[in-house]
């Protein structure tokens, strides 16, 4: 997943927070917890989503379709829908024409989240179930699209999330966040947050008394 993509979905996740609990908790870290259909409903919501650029292959490629998502204890698996465009495979001093892929293969995907440095790492694992093809040749280069992607680390920074605002008698709330840690267990993501808080007076000249 993109950092395009995670960020609109964490922000969903945010927004379902009641803000008094957020105000209650000023120095101690909530932790929300998202069930698999919620992220389900926010992921639908961002399809179809392009991939972004990746070093050995040219062209275009988006996600169609999320299917069957099952959240583990830091993992989680689904069935993936891909289509691309003008794909091209860079081997080195070799270049693969592939040209348009419509697939789709099962996903599993590993998160770690590295607390000092506020990334979230995301491994995924691609198998090669549902790849169809016309030729045992086009068949093996879309095994070699599909290689591409298995067992690397995206990173995914988490320093950049939009604060929450609350509005108050007294001016704004500004609630920004520090995300503290990223894992899942059984159909559920769980995220740790630290909220800090910056006031702000209303802003406007005061009229003079008469």
């Amino acid at each position: 997943m993109s950092r395009k993509a995670f960020f609109p979905l964490l922000a969903a996740v945010l927004f379902l927070m009641p803000m008094g609990s957020v105000l209650a908790a000023s120095s101690k870290p909530i932790t929300v917890s998202v069930p698999a259909s919620v992220i389900r409903t926010a992921l639908e919501r961002l399809l179809p989503l392009e991939l972004t650029p990746i070093k050995q292959l040219s062209g275009r490629l988006w996600v169609k379709s999320v299917r069957g998502l099952k959240i583990g204890e830091n993992q989680a698996s689904f069935l993936t829908a891909v289509y691309g465009k003008h794909i091209g495979l860079n081997m080195g001093s070799l270049i693969v024409d592939i040209g348009t892929v419509d697939l789709s293969f099962h996903s599993r995907v590993k998160l770690r989240y590295d607390r000092a440095a506020h990334i979230l790492y995301i491994k995924p694992h691609v198998t090669q179930k549902n790849v169809k093809a016309d030729s045992q040749a086009v068949r093996g280069d879309l095994a070699q699209l599909l290689s591409i992607f298995n067992e690397v680390e995206y990173p995914v920074s988490m320093k950049s999330l939009r604060p929450l605002v609350a509005e108050t008698s007294s001016g704004k709330i500004l609630v920004h966040w520090n995300v503290t840690n990223i894992t899942t267990r059984k159909g559920m993501l769980q995220v740790e947050l630290m909220p800090r808080f910056d006031k702000r007076k209303p802003s406007g000249k005061k009229r003079k008394s008469q």
